[in-house]
C-alpha cells in the first residue's frame, strides 16, 4: 500500500470514527434531562428536555401538562451557543438574576434564522457538552443531507432538460418548455408559463435569447414552478 492509499484510509477511518461518536453523543440526548429555561419575560421554568426517537425535534415536559411539548425542530436550528451569548441571558444578567460563575452551564439554541433562542442551564458542564456537542452533530447531519438532496434535485432537473432540448441547441423554446411539464404532470396555463418563463429569463440580449431558456435559467423555472402554493407540500 502506498502513501497515498495510506492516507485515504486513515482520513476514511477518521470520518468513520467522527460519525459514530456523533450518534453515540446524539443519542445521549435521547435520555431526559433537567434544564433550567430562562424566558424573556423574566421568569425562570425546570423542565424535562429530550430528543425525540427520530431525532428530527427536541421536545420538553411543562409542569402543569404531562404530555410532550414540541420546543424546536432540528431542521430549524441555526445554531448552538456556549454560556452567556443572546439577549435574554445579558437581559438576566443586567438584572443580577444571574451570575457570571454559572456561565459555565449555559447554552443556547438559536433557530428560525435567528429570530429565536432557547434559553437553558444545565445542571453539570458535562449535560452542557453532551447537548452542544449532539445538537452541532445533528444539525450538520441535517444540512449535509440537505446538500446532497439539492445536488440530486439540480442533476435530475439538468437531464430532463437535456432530454426535452430535442435539437441540442443548449435551449428550450416555449413549446419544449410546455411539453415538458406535461411530461413531468405539471399543469399550467399557457398565461402562466408565460408569466414564470419571462421571470426565469434573465438573458436579455436579444429576441432570441428572451424565447428561449438555457440550462441556468430553466433550473430558475423549475423551481419557480415547483414551489406555487398548490404544489410546495409535495416538491419543495
Amino acid at each position: 500500500m502506498n502513501e497515498i492509499q495510506w492516507e485515504r484510509l486513515i482520513n476514511t477511518s477518521d470520518l468513520q470514527v467522527s460519525e459514530i461518536e456523533g450518534l453515540n453523543i446524539a443519542n445521549q440526548l435521547k435520555h431526559r434531562v433537567t434544564f433550567i429555561k430562562f424566558k424573556s419575560n423574566g421568569h425562570t421554568y425546570s423542565r424535562i428536555y429530550y430528543l425525540a426517537l427520530s431525532e428530527d425535534v427536541i421536545h420538553y415536559k411543562g409542569s402543569r401538562n404531562k404530555s410532550k411539548i414540541e420546543a424546536c425542530k432540528i431542521k430549524d436550528i441555526d445554531q448552538v451557543r456556549a454560556g452567556f451569548t443572546t439577549a435574554i441571558w445579558k437581559a438576566y444578567l443586567n438584572k443580577r438574576k444571574i451570575t457570571r460563575d454559572e456561565e459555565n452551564l449555559a447554552f443556547s439554541i438559536l433557530y428560525d434564522n435567528n429570530r429565536h433562542s432557547l434559553d437553558l442551564l444545565a445542571e453539570t458542564e458535562e449535560i452542557r457538552s453532551q447537548w452542544i456537542e449532539g445538537l452541532t452533530f445533528l444539525i450538520r447531519r441535517y444540512q449535509s443531507h440537505m446538500r446532497t438532496h439539492h445536488e440530486i434535485t439540480n442533476q435530475w432537473i439538468w437531464q430532463v432538460f437535456s432530454q426535452a432540448d430535442r435539437d441540442q441547441s443548449g435551449c428550450l423554446d416555449r413549446s419544449e418548455v410546455h411539453q415538458l411539464l406535461v411530461s413531468l404532470n405539471i399543469r399550467l396555463d399557457e398565461r402562466s408559463i408565460d408569466t414564470y418563463f419571462n421571470r426565469a429569463n434573465t438573458r436579455t440580449n436579444n429576441y432570441e435569447e428572451l424565447q428561449h431558456l438555457d440550462k441556468d435559467e430553466f433550473l430558475t423555472f423549475y423551481k419557480i414552478v415547483s414551489c406555487r402554493p398548490e404544489l410546495i407540500e409535495l416538491v419543495c
